[in-house]
């Protein structure tokens, strides 16, 4: 079958965007041995991939004539946008935040390349999708994920020390502080998104909610974050359960966002 021009267009800049990615992954990787790469990646691969991906995502909203956020292929392909501007950002804001991209950069390349064997064709929009809900529903779900990713990788980072006198390092107490503030901030983002949600819901099917598996997921998600986090403080849970806590709630979190929408019978199904 004929590719459509605009179709073909819309791959060249992803697939231009998606290499980027990876070349800022392997960059971070290496960055253990050689610290310059980390500055390759976060000034030079990472900004020209969220170029790359802005000009293909953009493409195929305008020839749609809907937002990228249906397929699987869509959701992985724009988060992996705002994923990779929100870690660009943080890094930007807060220098401590920037550890995060030996560990981020690398799932995101992951989700890049998960996108390449998805399907590109374009799924009508489901009329129960037309909704301002919906766009902030969306909005607070992707700012949530990227304050997760970043807590999630600085939360690795930290799990993966050895030494016990590295622990009471000044820079490791730096580290350890902006998880929390990063977990913070998902934990508020992602209130926000099951709020809006539930309005959502509520337009679109006479409910504000219904425990439908994306539902369930995403409350269980927001829980165990909200568990996490008042144990670290009311029950002073250990430091290294605390952060692998907030690598478990990241895992939750992928899973609700790419896996259970896909693979369940949830009416707002993507």
């Amino acid at each position: 079958m004929h590719m459509p021009s605009w179709l073909a267009a819309e791959k060249f800049w992803v697939d231009a965007g998606i290499a980027l990615i990876v070349l800022a992954a392997v960059a971070a990787l290496v960055s253990y041995r050689i610290p310059a790469a980390r500055r390759l990646a976060l000034t030079g691969a990472l900004p020209l991939a969220i170029v790359m991906l802005l000009a293909g995502l953009a493409l195929r909203w305008q020839q749609s004539g809907q937002g990228p956020f249906l397929t699987l292929y869509e959701v992985l392909i724009s988060n992996v946008f705002t994923l990779g501007l929100f870690l660009l950002l943080a890094c930007a804001l807060v220098p401590s935040a920037r550890a995060a991209a030996q560990v981020a950069l690398p799932v995101l390349a992951l989700f890049a390349l998960w996108a390449l064997s998805t399907s590109r064709d374009v799924t009508p929009l489901p009329p129960t999708f037309d909704n301002p809900w919906l766009w902030a529903h969306v909005l607070a779900g992707k700012l949530f994920l990227g304050a997760c990713l970043v807590s999630a990788a600085l939360a690795l980072r930290l799990c993966a020390t050895r030494t016990s006198a590295w622990i009471q390092d000044v820079q490791t107490r730096e580290l350890e502080a902006t998880v929390w503030r990063f977990a913070g901030l998902a934990f508020v983002f992602e209130s926000l998104m099951l709020v809006a949600g539930a309005a959502w819901a509520n337009d679109a099917w006479g409910r504000y909610w219904g425990w439908d598996p994306v539902e369930t997921w995403a409350f269980l998600t927001w829980l165990s974050l909200g568990i996490v986090m008042h144990a670290r403080l009311a029950w002073r849970l250990p430091q290294r359960l605390a952060w692998a806590g907030v690598c478990v709630v990241f895992v939750l979190a992928v899973l609700t966002f790419f896996g259970v929408p896909f693979f369940s019978i949830a009416p707002h199904k993507g």
